[in-house]
């Protein structure tokens, strides 16, 4: 685009959620009408934009008469705050004078900051005497972690109590004061945007957390926090953690923790005994669970909602144990309550915080897959063309986990042959239906041959909307040839707010999908080159060439690169078939020899082919269109759309060949009959190349092309004019030497069909014969039926004879004619 003096272009834009930082970029080239010469000494180029004020602000990109013809390429910052929101505008313009700018290339970037934090107390119901764990998220606009975030965090207690310290450091965390509640921490890029603390407070109060971004907009204060003398607090097995997987039993050990009044030590309440306590399994807002979770204590099962209700938990030295098994997806909090005040004159409380129930996999099926695992696999499908997919969220099993790590034995392997089978799991109906529905994003990669920057999977790689925890798509698409294997992860990282780790089990793999073929040959580039290429023609029975150039293409166009080698199944190695046919002239068409070889889904093809002959003279076809038709050992062809030749091989209407072009063809002889004269004068023979034109052989003034090797011509006195001294002759006394229009050292040319043979006058008195020999055994377009056999294959000419002191016809022969059939 253009602005030229006292003009202006306007650009409104919408701000991303998140942004902080804008930076503006372009090119421009500086001049004036044709950029040959400088603008006028007061023009000027400004850029501005409305802050967050509404006021203008403006940064002069050029003033004055300089830099005609200079490229330039500004790069202006908006700093955070200090732009409208969401809906923003720039502008550009020239002022005072004559100037014209070029403007090309232009972008804006924003730097992104979080939208929001989650704050996660893992008990909202904790203990004086233990630490609580709380886990600080940086999340974006759409509620997922920001992987990269770097910043800083200041945090604090509304009640200006309690320690935080480290579980595991990777950022820096700066403590204030003993117990007064404040910290900050510096995140690093390995935090990948999460961070655990531990808040300890010795007071039994009731708190809040509040996190503020340091330099930027985003706070958040957390739930309410309880820290109690006495309390349960909540235990998982070391190996699982907090790491809830539906269809897997988790054990959970509750303990009442209390801090002695006199010696203020904290301490399990080993005197504390019960028969039941009332839990509650509550869903997290917009989480429901298709199946109703149960504890399972002593073997029996309990099914528990989102009320209070008695539970037999027996407590053997204020320790008591039970199992939860969760039968579908979602986040809860876990809480257990004593309200009988037997043990301590306050109601004992206490949770697991957030907890989240999890897929255990993610179940890939493919349809009628034949599961290839070679170049010479059974055949699934063509690149680029939709196919079946099945997916579903399922639960765990026993079976499918050897190792107890919560992730489908052999899923976590790219390419592995061994894996878990997940087609009888138990379906997580409440998949994608969550407050934050999930969805799970599908990636190829390819197995045979084995490229590691091949993905190509496209259509619905993006599942969404499950139903009853399945999902089926006939929008599936792999854009490339071979073997591959599809993946499954959660879509955006982050379960339900669950970190990487956790998040990254949760996965799946198909397995080999294949074999995958090209959709169909591309053919361009096509070329007929005749035996004579300037008179556009061939003899019946001579070869000619053609060319072409193939690629081997997806269902969308695009050059398959990895059709080549044992892959390819078109090649001038009998693996597949290239198929050539004439307009008119069915059968007659052949292959000789030809040379085709993919290699990144490009071939050019070079083919010697040869119109036969008829049993007898025909023709002369003119202008006869020649096809070709391709097929691999897989069955592909040219695009039926690029077919643009019906020769009826199918018996069909249909175009069924490919127009590689047009030329002529003639059956054609070589004619050398019998001369006399004088032997004081030259003597003219006729070796020419005549062809049939319908109705005799006529001499093809066209043919400028055709040679006999000199070996071929053999001077019966002499020998063969592969050696040029048998050119002369003895002719009596004298000697007779025969000329030609174009003679090289290997080869007789012809001219216009004749080859010019002409044997230079003995002189008087001497009389003879000069005999000729032709052999055409080479020269199978030359052969004629001279011996009347009804095989114009013949392959000598009958001999010559040339006679010098001859003025005479035969004295026994009245009429003489040539006898065809």
């Amino acid at each position: 685009m253009r602005i030229a003096r006292e003009s202006s272009m306007t650009l409104p834009f919408e701000v991303p959620s998140g942004a902080r930082e804008l930076t503006v970029n372009f090119w421009m080239r500086v001049g004036h009408d044709d950029f040959s010469h400088s603008p006028e000494e007061n023009a000027k180029f400004v850029f501005t934009w409305l802050n967050h004020l509404g006021e203008t602000e403006e940064v002069i990109l050029h003033s004055g008469a300089e830099g005609a013809g200079d490229i330039l390429r500004p790069s202006i910052r908006l700093p955070a705050g200090q732009y409208q929101s969401p809906n923003a505008q720039i502008s550009l313009y020239t002022i005072d004078a004559v100037g014209r700018y070029n403007i090309d290339s232009f972008f804006i970037e924003a730097s992104i900051g979080p939208s929001g934090f989650s704050i996660e107390p893992e008990q909202t119901n904790a203990s004086v005497c233990e630490p609580n764990r709380i886990t600080i998220s940086m999340l974006d606009a759409d509620g997922n972690v920001i992987n990269d975030f770097e910043g800083i965090i200041d945090i604090s207690t509304s009640t200006s109590h309690g320690n935080w310290s480290m579980v595991s450091p990777n950022g820096r965390l700066t403590a204030g004061w003993p117990d007064i509640g404040r910290a900050s921490y510096q995140f690093e890029a390995s935090d990948q945007g999460r961070v655990e603390l531990l808040l300890s407070n010795e007071h039994a109060e009731t708190l809040t957390v509040r996190v503020d971004e340091r330099d930027g907009p985003t706070r958040l204060v957390s739930q309410s926090i309880r820290y109690a003398e006495n309390t349960f607090v909540l235990a998982y097995p070391e190996n699982h953690k907090r790491d809830v997987i539906a269809y897997r039993g988790h054990e959970i050990t509750l303990s009442v923790v209390k801090r002695d009044e006199i010696s203020g030590e904290c301490g399990i309440a080993e005197s504390y005994q019960a028969d039941d306590v009332e839990l509650r399994l509550a869903m997290q807002s917009g989480d429901t669970m298709a199946k109703t979770p149960v504890f399972i204590i002593d073997g029996q099962s309990y099914e528990i909602g989102s009320a209070f209700q008695n539970v037999p938990v027996t407590f053997t030295n204020g320790v008591a144990q039970f199992q939860l098994f969760t039968r579908d997806v979602g986040r809860f909090t876990l809480s257990a309550r004593d309200q009988s005040k037997a043990f301590s004159s306050e109601t004992l409380l206490g949770d697991s915080g957030d907890l989240l129930s999890r897929p255990f996999a993610l179940w890939l099926n493919i349809p009628e897959n034949p599961a290839a695992l070679s170049h010479s696999g059974e055949v699934f499908n063509a690149a680029g063309s939709d196919f079946h997919l099945q997916a579903a969220a399922v639960g765990w099993q026993a079976s499918d986990d050897l190792d107890n790590d919560g992730v489908a034995d052999g899923h976590a392997v790219p390419g592995s042959r061994t894996r878990a089978y997940l087609g009888d799991n138990a379906l997580l109906h409440s998949f994608s239906k969550e407050g934050h529905p999930a969805s799970v994003q599908l990636k190829a990669q390819s197995m045979i041959p084995l490229i590691v920057s091949h993905h190509d999977l496209t259509g619905d790689v993006i599942l969404e909307d499950f139903e009853n925890g399945y999902l089926s798509s006939a929008n599936i698409r792999y854009s490339n040839i071979g073997v591959m294997e599809i993946e499954a992860h959660i879509y955006g990282g982050s379960y339900l707010g669950a970190d990487s780790v956790t998040t990254n089990k949760i996965q799946g793999r198909s397995g080999a999908i294949g074999r995958f073929i090209p959709s169909y040959f591309s053919i361009s580039e096509t070329e007929v080159i005749p035996a004579c290429p300037d008179a556009g023609f061939s003899h019946l029975n001579q070869d000619f060439s053609v060319k072409a150039n193939l690629r081997a293409m997806n269902a969308q166009g695009r050059v398959l690169d990895v059709y080549e080698g044992s892959f390819a199944k078109l090649d001038d190695e009998h693996r597949g078939q290239v198929n050539f046919q004439a307009a008119g002239l069915p059968g007659r068409l052949l292959k000789d020899t030809e040379t085709l070889v993919f290699n990144q889904g490009h071939a050019p093809y070079r083919g010697v082919l040869r119109l036969q002959r008829s049993a007898a003279p025909d023709g002369p076809w003119r202008d006869v269109q020649l096809g070709i038709n391709i097929q691999d050992d897989d069955g592909v062809g040219i695009k039926p759309s690029q077919l643009n030749l019906d020769l009826d091989t199918d018996n069909g209407s249909d175009y069924d060949h490919f127009l590689l072009g047009i030329s002529d063809f003639y059956f054609s002889r070589l004619n050398l009959p019998d001369a006399h004269g004088p032997e004081n004068r030259d003597l003219f023979s006729q070796l020419q190349i005549e062809s049939w034109q319908g109705n005799s052989f006529q001499l093809n003034h066209k043919d400028s092309c055709s040679q006999l090797a000199r070996g071929d011509i053999q001077y019966v006195q002499s020998g063969a004019l592969s050696i040029d001294s048998n050119r002369t002759v003895s002719v009596g006394a004298g000697n007779s030497t025969a000329s030609f229009r174009s003679l090289e050292q290997a080869f007789v040319n012809f001219v216009g069909g004749d080859a010019g043979q002409v044997f230079s006058a003995p002189g008087l008195g001497n009389r003879g014969l000069v005999e000729v020999d032709i052999d055409l055994a080479n020269y199978p377009w030359l052969q004629f039926d001279w011996n009347q056999d009804g095989e114009y294959s013949d392959s000598r000419l009958p001999r010559a004879h040339f006679r010098f002191g001859a003025t005479r016809g035969h004295d026994r022969v009245v009429y003489w004619r040539e006898s065809l059939p």
